[in-house]
């Protein structure tokens, strides 16, 4: 039997980013703990067992499902709040697993809940009272401007070949069970079909690309005419390319006033510019670390390191796609089950 845990500090420490040398926060997801960075997005310490506690104040909970589970009964069980966190715009740079070099962290709630507002909603209200409007709108015109310039996607360990995107065309975003935007950003359930056929029914004339998670659409967002989704993260790169939202869900983003939705939006959403939303989604509530230095950085650093990075990126994945289309297939079979 478990019993509480001495706390050391506070959990709102580390969502203000001001946590005391030695504070903890126990980890009980299995991929998360993998992640190298974890601490230096925390900013704190992190302990990934129940047996050694180290004065833990809070249990990370992380996605959603047996995992999310398992992270309550530990907040039951040890009676330590919870400390949600999501993975941010930046997510890989290679293949190699347990990558996250952008995190939101919220005492709250998640921030992709579609009916419970978290910390965020705090934000962009600080955001919308006290910030210069033109001043956000300038700061996130340049941002923009460096995003759209170094070809950076939340995924850029696999590309989609340009060619495939035709000019004007739509794309549209298939679903993905495993990720809880998309899980926790609907109120209703989606099939692949019903996103189709209200792409087809708004775009009837443009052409139809369809694209699943994982993978950088950078270069297709440079062409096109609008990106349809339930609720995927996917629609916040849209809006740094400045590329038309249609969400059936109610993402973070959705029900702002800036997208164009089909459900309305939850008590609490409150409506704001882009510029107020993303300025305070990229620059107030998220985090972000350098890849080699594992140190933190500003959003502006990482994407830096990207441009100069990209090209070497791009070049490796190329190789290893080579290798995989001259495998047999019965090959590519076996390597995708064990992946």
């Amino acid at each position: 039997m478990l019993k509480p845990a001495d706390r050391f500090g506070h959990i709102d420490d580390i969502v203000h980013d001001r946590c005391v040398p030695n504070q903890c926060v126990l980890c009980v997801h299995p991929a998360l703990s993998e992640v190298k960075v974890l601490d230096a997005l925390l900013g704190c310490k992190v302990t990934h067992t129940s047996l050694m506690l180290n004065g833990s104040c809070a249990v990370l909970t992380y996605g959603h499902g047996r995992l999310a589970r398992k992270a309550n009964a530990a907040h039951l069980a040890l009676e330590l709040p919870k400390l949600y966190v999501s993975p941010g715009v930046v997510e890989t740079l290679t293949k190699d697993k347990a990558q996250m070099f952008s995190m939101t962290v919220d005492q709250l709630g998640h921030v992709y809940h579609a009916t419970s507002p978290g910390y965020f909603e705090e934000l962009l209200s600080i955001t919308q009272s006290q910030m210069d409007a033109d001043d956000v709108q300038a700061q996130v015109s340049d941002l923009k401007a460096q995003w759209q310039s170094a070809g950076i996607s939340r995924w850029n360990h696999r590309y989609v070949s340009p060619e495939a995107m035709p000019e004007d065309g739509v794309i549209v975003v298939l679903q993905a069970p495993e990720d809880p935007w998309l899980d926790d950003g609907a109120e209703q359930s989606f099939s692949d079909e019903d996103v189709l056929a209200f792409a087809q029914t708004q775009f009837p004339d443009s052409p139809i690309v369809t694209v699943h998670h994982g993978v950088s659409i950078a270069s297709w967002l440079r062409k096109a005419r609008a990106l349809v989704t339930v609720s995927s993260p996917l629609g916040i790169e849209a809006l740094m390319h400045d590329v038309p939202v249609f969400t059936l869900g109610m993402p973070a983003y959705a029900g702002r006033g800036f997208t164009t939705d089909q459900l309305v939006p939850p008590p609490g959403r409150k409506e704001s510019s882009e510029a107020q939303w993303l300025f305070t989604y990229l620059l107030q509530y998220s985090r972000y670390v350098h890849p080699v230095s594992q140190e933190r950085v500003t959003l502006t650093e990482l994407i830096s390191y990207f441009a100069e990075q990209r090209e070497a990126l791009q070049t490796a994945f190329a190789e290893k796609q080579a290798q995989w289309e001259k495998m047999p297939r019965w090959l590519r079979w076996l390597i995708k089950q064990l992946d």
